[in-house]
């Protein structure tokens, strides 16, 4: 068992499973360089925004990866909420939290122009350094002797003996570049599909969705890409064959979800549900919550914009209960003495909205 850990800079360089993994593999599991060893690839993440399997950016750079290894069979999962334990890669990060201790970490100083620009800046983002020419270059080469620095206490650590292997994991010029064989596969214009394209971008997109809808299966927490299994394969499936023996690719199919069995106590086993239609119907944050009305939920639906824990201004005492209530507002600016609210008393639950 070995550790790889990807160090790289949070702004310009957004932790894309692509990024971080195709390196790893090639290096690790590949014989030639190009093709993972294995025809089927399984993954585990912890859910957060970068691996979040319903993101079209993460769906993207999944297909991308299946398209680079040669893979038959792509299966990532996430773990469910508070149980990120499971995956194997959390436990590691006790090590890698001792290599950070008693560290002090500082980037070089820019050039006085940008080190103005971006001194009363609360958050360095990508868009202002698309504004302004030089600053994203200028910003990278700062952070080097702190990429530097942290990859070099990392590589001090072991884990059963093993020592930690570090990686940068590639520049975003070259995951652009090798953009391009979606949009070659999918037939998507590179105007649609490219690393800077929003999920808004990728799921108007025609072309990369018709792939996705032909060869993928989606649920709240698995994504899988498979290559056409049968007869009429797609153009594709036809020029890459899938690498699998034929007796084998025959009876192939996508990871089932848990579906109880007629009591409704127990699970039934992966033999009674492999091969069947992927439902995940029976998942819990899927299920009608008995403890609230329909109508409180439709509530939530249409409110949830507002009800955010970035949007909780306040704390003020319910007049119906005298309880503590939150109030939320679009605004940070909330005059509540004056104002009038939208209050909310359903199925035991109370609070305002400006």
């Amino acid at each position: 068992m070995f550790v790889t850990t990807c160090i790289k800079d949070k702004i310009f360089q957004h932790s894309t499973p692509y990024r971080v993994l195709l390196k790893i593999l090639r290096n690790n599991y590949s014989d030639n360089d190009v093709d993972l060893n294995v025809p089927i690839l399984c993954l585990m993440t912890d859910g957060w925004p970068d691996h979040r399997l319903t993101y079209e950016t993460v769906k993207t750079s999944l297909l991308l990866l299946l398209l680079q290894l040669d893979l038959d069979m792509i299966i990532a999962i996430r773990t469910a909420p508070n149980n990120s334990w499971v995956n194997p890669a959390e436990r590691c990060m006790s090590i890698l939290n001792l290599a950070l201790q008693h560290s002090v970490l500082a980037r070089d100083e820019m050039t006085p122009e940008f080190e103005k620009m971006v001194k009363h800046s609360s958050s360095l983002n990508a868009n202002m350094a698309n504004c302004k020419p030089g600053l994203r270059e200028a910003y990278l080469e700062s952070m080097t002797q702190v990429i530097h620095t942290v990859g070099k206490r990392f590589e001090r650590m072991k884990l059963k003996g093993e020592p930690l292997e570090v990686s940068t994991g590639l520049k975003e010029s070259v995951i652009q570049r090798r953009m391009r064989i979606v949009n070659e596969v999918t037939h998507a214009p590179n105007s649609k599909v490219n690393t800077s394209a929003s999920t808004k971008e990728l799921r108007e997109c025609t072309e990369l969705q018709d792939f996705l809808q032909m060869h993928c299966i989606s649920t709240h927490y698995c994504f899988q890409i498979m290559k056409c299994v049968g007869e009429n394969p797609c153009s594709y499936c036809t020029m890459n064959p899938a690498r699998l023996p034929d007796d084998v690719l025959s009876g192939l199919s996508f990871l089932p979800c848990p579906v109880p069995d007629d009591s409704g106590v127990h699970y039934k086993t992966f033999q009674e549900v492999y091969g069947k239609t992927v439902d995940d119907s029976h998942c819990p944050s899927s299920k009608q919550n008995s403890d609230f009305s329909e109508e409180a939920q439709n509530a939530d639906k249409q409110n949830r914009d507002t009800l955010k824990t970035q949007r909780a201004r306040d704390i003020i005492p319910c007049g119906e209960c005298g309880k503590p209530r939150l109030l939320f507002s679009p605004s940070k600016t909330v005059n509540y003495h004056t104002g009038n609210f939208l209050t909310k008393n359903e199925g035991g639950r109370c609070f305002y909205m400006w």
